[in-house]
């Protein structure tokens, strides 16, 4: 393992008179990644033995390299691994798994070959299935799907909101994934997008964002917020205002309106897109709880390369005025991200703050009324998840 976390280097021996060999006996396997995606691996770098394209979606290896043939990995709705074809769609492998993700192999013709996977190991939520263990390597934790259980408790403790620190994703795993070990998605576009949310999209640098915003969040007598990969930011404020709001009337959220459940670390946006009606609710009955939202559900197509600042790599940026978007957000900060080929949104907060009436005349009024509608409440982050493509 190097200092993050990640498996380099890998030895795998044969018994001899049922004692392990001297290392070395056996040439060791080098894993090269990017960031936390493994792209290559092999007996040096030069001389890969496989390599790994991977796609936009967390854990989803597309394609793969090895023994001078490319192999294409289907996945099912929930991420699973389930054929293993070659470029003209026949079949290698099949793959199926019980609830909690024991990995049950097929040929090409459906003939049952056991839970030991010849061409492939990247299976159930497309993590790795380390066949000498019968254990998947979940980043920060092994699991066990035989038990469905983690081997170790929760690195984040109670915060993660289970009593049980070695329980896989609330025993629910059909609609949840912990890629990381350590941060349980339960919405479809949050776990195609959590890869991609914080600064350039390595995990390390979310899960460094998250635990400051938890400190943050807890010196401020705030909501927990340990279950959401999250880069948190300066940016623009927020505010909101929407003539259909009388579904909220008197402070009480209808049944579309965000949970209160202060055990919830974060709230995940309808749709990964945050409405004005659900941002006032929020504001009234959220508690402070952050909402996650997907970056790539606003439209930045405005957003031009010239207009990043050379020092700082940022830009303020207003959605259209009188647009749905403004009202709830109106001004954000963009980050343009290393290399120059895409920027992420910085978070922002909505909290109904008035600007200098000789910069935003019409957005202050609309601020007072918005105000006045939402009612009394508890500001709150809104946290973009993903990256947006630069032109």
């Amino acid at each position: 393992m190097n200092p993050l976390g990640r498996c380099v280097k890998r030895w795998v021996g044969p018994h001899v008179n049922g004692n392990v060999p001297p290392a070395n006996t056996t040439p060791a396997t080098f894993l090269y990644y990017d960031g936390w995606n493994l792209i290559q691996e092999g007996l040096s770098g030069g001389t890969p033995d496989r390599v790994y394209v991977h796609g936009g979606r967390t854990d989803e290896i597309v394609a793969s390299w090895a023994g001078g043939d490319w192999s294409q990995h289907q996945y099912d709705a929930q991420g699973n691994c389930i054929l293993l074809t070659d470029t003209n769609g026949l079949i290698h492998e099949q793959y199926d798994y019980d609830a909690f993700g024991f990995p049950y192999v097929y040929d090409r013709w459906g003939n049952y070959i056991g839970g030991l996977p010849g061409r492939n190991r990247f299976l159930f939520t497309g993590r790795e299935w380390i066949k000498e263990l019968r254990l998947y390597d979940y980043r920060a934790r092994l699991y066990q799907p035989e038990l469905g259980r983690f081997l170790q408790p929760d690195p984040t403790g109670f915060s993660a909101g289970d009593y049980n620190l070695y329980r896989y994703c609330h025993n629910d795993p059909v609609n949840k994934s912990d890629p990381t070990g350590l941060v349980v998605t339960d919405d479809t576009w949050q776990r195609q997008m959590l890869w991609q949310g914080g600064g350039d999209g390595t995990v390390s640098e979310q899960l460094a964002d998250m635990q400051a915003q938890s400190q943050q969040a807890a010196g401020n007598g705030g909501a927990r917020m340990s279950r959401a990969s999250t880069h948190a930011g300066g940016g623009g404020r927020a505010m909101g205002s929407d003539s259909s709001l009388g579904g909220y009337g008197g402070g009480e959220a209808n049944s579309g309106a965000p949970s209160t459940d202060p055990d919830q670390a974060v709230k995940v946006a309808s749709n990964g897109k945050l409405s004005p009606a659900e941002a006032n609710g929020h504001w009234r009955s959220g508690r402070g709880v952050p909402i996650v939202v997907s970056a790539s559900k606003y439209n930045f197509s405005r957003v031009k390369r010239a207009g990043f600042n050379p020092a700082t790599r940022r830009q303020t940026y207003t959605f259209p005025r009188g647009s749905r978007d403004w009202r709830v957000l109106g001004t954000v900060t963009l980050q343009e991200n290393r290399g120059g080929q895409s920027f992420r949104v910085l978070s922002d907060t909505y909290d109904f703050e008035m600007h200098p009436w000789g910069e935003s005349p019409v957005r202050n009024v609309a601020t007072i009324g918005a105000r006045a509608l939402a009612g009394e409440g508890t500001s709150f982050k809104i946290i973009f998840l993903g990256n947006i493509e630069l032109h």
